[in-house]
């Protein structure tokens, strides 16, 4: 935890978990698939079935219905909340209200930021 007190601090221990699983990538040949929540919130079964062709898994319809998957029992983790909603565009661009806190970062997050128009 000590690495998240101080926003820069956090931002030189993004960079390097990042630049080891980059590394990992191409060291074992280990395939990567990226998906992007503004591009699955757009089109989910699209975004979906292509992620499930990645990792040769067939469709099922059910995958859409992810909010009936759990039973009726709830979770009791404190991110039952928001997993439990419906997909939606309400997050997407919020890391701007923080742009300024994040200015004295922004050149150790800039290889792994690909920022979009959203």
């Amino acid at each position: 935890m000590a690495y998240f007190l101080d926003i820069r601090q956090t931002a030189k221990y993004y960079d390097a978990v990042m630049q080891v699983a980059a590394l990992t990538m191409v060291q074992i040949d280990n395939p990567l698939y990226q998906l992007h929540y503004e591009d699955l919130v757009a089109d989910p079964q699209g975004q979906l079935r292509a992620l499930l062709r990645f990792l040769a898994l067939q469709w099922d319809d059910s995958i859409l219905e992810y909010r009936r998957q759990g039973g009726v029992e709830t979770s009791n983790t404190p991110s039952y909340q928001q997993v439990s909603q419906p997909l939606h565009t309400q997050s997407i661009g919020k890391w701007r209200h923080y742009s300024k806190q994040l200015e004295s970062s922004l050149s150790i997050l800039q290889p792994w930021v690909k920022v979009r128009k959203n």
